[in-house]
């Protein structure tokens, strides 16, 4: 096991969409028990800008539909959740995609203002989140098995499927 990060040229196409799913799956059940709702999770291709890709995505309920106001709002919830997508990879793979956890952590960092290099105390913060997202991974990961089963299938499902795939 590589214990890390892996690029996504080092997967197959069936491991980085199973990485993929898991990844948002993680989001997903973890914001959940986090007291989030979310409205869609899905998994695919999609071109942000002419030099930003998107593998997969959870849109949670946010104000003004914007997740940096949730952020600052929740940044308790949101942090951990934010963790859990690299996190539910590292449990299932012992590994995860570089790239994934490090857009996810600048989402982290733009929602909670943090511009320049992590100074020694949102260092800690982003290991709290860490920390919080490997045990809730941990309690859920059969949940996070089954949306991520159910994604590599349909690539996408809404709020209610994917709390009904939790309560299973």
């Amino acid at each position: 096991m590589v214990n890390g990060p892996v690029e996504i040229t080092d997967l197959s196409s069936a491991e980085f969409w199973s990485h993929a799913a898991v990844h948002e799956a993680g989001h997903a059940v973890v914001g959940i028990g986090l007291g989030l709702t979310v409205r869609t999770i899905k998994i695919g291709l999609e071109t942000l800008t002419t030099s930003e890709l998107i593998l997969g995505g959870v849109v949670f309920d946010a104000p003004a539909n914007d997740h940096r106001i949730l952020m600052e709002l929740q940044p308790e919830e949101m942090g951990p959740t934010l963790m859990a997508g690299f996190t539910s990879e590292l449990k299932m793979y012992g590994c995860y995609i570089g790239d994934s956890y490090a857009g996810d952590l600048n989402i982290l960092r733009r929602g909670l203002h943090w511009t320049d290099a992590l100074n020694s105390t949102q260092q800690g913060t982003v290991h709290d989140y860490v920390r919080i997202a490997r045990k809730l991974v941990n309690q859920d990961k059969r949940a996070i098995v089954r949306v991520a089963k159910a994604l590599i299938k349909v690539r996408e499902l809404d709020g209610e499927g994917v709390m009904k795939l939790i309560e299973e």
